[in-house]
């Protein structure tokens, strides 16, 4: 719902949403002022670049010369049908985390549909955007049901559906948000959101529309300050990351496809 208002309101505004348009390079004009993007839809000039690939990031910047130490991870969501509708609107029932057993619970009221969200707040599941699948892992469902059996018994039911996601985590697991201009770019601002971002992508909008208008604005030295690209987390290859349980593979929780 929320990504549909945004594509709505950015089209009322006057911008041009392509769909399926795959970055091919990224390089400099010959005035050295503007940069060219290429794509299979075709190339593109511009005074300035936002770049929010997510799960591609590191594809879409490899022709600028640098990659990013970033772990992508399939997660999932499952929404179940209470039979209690009324308790668990949003007008009855907050957003909510919860810690236990060394897992990060999260959950969103009844909006936009007609279950209660939960999920698992996870990042072990290391994927590609091409080794992905589509497939739910039934052990994380199942720790999700118990979970709410157990703490908030009134939103159990039927499992309408689980679907996956990605998330593009930075070893700190906290976000980027900066210009390139320490990478010789200063025309194209980054941003990461390491699987916990979208809650903020309007604040986020707001900010980088200000990077890329005149480099001002109340919070785009706060974030370039503390979410720059140059921090220890990005560039020490010896960084210990915050995820102590990262694996390597989905094998183990049952979302690989045995063929």
């Amino acid at each position: 719902m929320a990504n549909g208002v945004h594509t709505q309101l950015a089209r009322k505004h006057g911008a041009t949403i392509l769909e399926n348009c795959r970055v091919l390079k990224i390089e400099k004009d010959i005035d050295d002022l503007h940069v060219l993007v290429h794509t299979n839809q075709g190339v593109f000039r511009c005074r300035r670049l936002i770049i929010c690939a997510g799960a591609w990031t590191n594809s879409v910047i490899e022709s600028l010369g640098f990659q990013l130490p970033l772990a992508v991870s399939q997660e999932q969501v499952t929404y179940v049908a209470t039979p209690n509708l009324k308790d668990f609107t949003k007008e009855n029932f907050p957003v909510w985390d919860f810690f236990d057993d060394d897992r990060i619970y999260y959950g969103h009221p009844i909006h936009g549909n007609t279950g209660v969200k939960v999920a698992i707040h996870d990042g072990t599941c290391i994927v590609s955007t091409d080794t992905r699948t589509y497939k739910s892992n039934p052990t994380k469902e199942k720790l999700c049901l118990d979970m709410l059996q157990k703490y908030i018994p009134k939103a159990v039911g039927p499992v309408l559906y689980t679907k996956t996601c990605l998330y593009t985590n930075t070893p700190d697991n906290t976000f980027i948000a900066d210009t390139l201009e320490k990478k010789g770019y200063p025309q194209i601002s980054l941003f990461v959101g390491s699987g916990h971002a979208f809650k903020f992508s309007c604040l986020f909008g707001k900010i980088f529309a200000q990077m890329a208008i005149d480099g001002t604005g109340e919070y785009v030295d706060h974030v370039k300050k503390y979410f720059n690209i140059d921090r220890p987390a990005l560039l020490d290859k010896n960084y210990e990351q915050d995820n102590k349980h990262v694996s390597n593979s989905c094998q183990d929780q049952g979302v690989m496809d045995d063929s």
